[in-house]
């Protein structure tokens, strides 16, 4: 399950949290990468389950990536 946002900042805040909540700390030692759609101006994080959000939800990231440029 992912959140999903038109705001970057938004997954970028809720990865903070996270990282925060569980003591990460480093450029190794964090929750997650903000994912960007290919075609969208849409961004996608994996959720925490321990950190929840008013963010939109979505299953998987199936189609955000363009199959062209990622064999």
């Amino acid at each position: 399950m992912y959140y999903i946002s038109e705001n970057k900042t938004d997954l970028e805040n809720y990865n903070q949290l996270v990282n925060i909540g569980e003591k990460y700390n480093g450029t190794t030692n964090k929750w997650g990468e903000v994912v960007k759609h290919f075609e969208l101006e849409l961004y996608a994080i994996i959720i925490n389950e321990k950190y929840t959000s008013n963010l939109e939800v979505i299953e998987n990231l199936n189609g955000w990536y363009d199959t062209e440029t990622t064999k």
